[in-house]
């Protein structure tokens, strides 16, 4: 079995992503860790510095969202077929 995750990017994840939005196949047992990791691996060495160590989200600016709810670095993230992710990097300047 298998789940449908949408994926919504914002700044930098989207430079990177070449995308706004894509749709993620995963096993149905992976979870918010294992779509960041396949999201790594989709996009290269760039997007795997943004999501921080082996695609985990351990960047500190990083924010990640499910279904619109903040998910916090180090918490389980389960995910279900049609979930959508957002992926909101901090945006610095000045």
């Amino acid at each position: 079995m298998s789940k449908t995750i949408s994926v919504e990017y914002f700044a930098q994840s989207r430079l990177i992503a070449g995308t706004a939005q894509e749709t993620i196949e995963l096993d149905d047992e992976a979870d918010l860790d294992g779509l960041l990791a396949a999201l790594a691996t989709r996009h290269g060495e760039p997007m795997s510095k943004l999501l921080g160590e082996s695609g985990r989200r351990r960047s500190p600016g990083l924010l990640i969202a499910i279904g619109g709810r903040l998910i916090p670095a180090g918490e389980p993230g389960p995910l279900r077929d049609g979930d959508c992710v957002t992926v909101l990097p901090a945006i610095s300047g000045g």
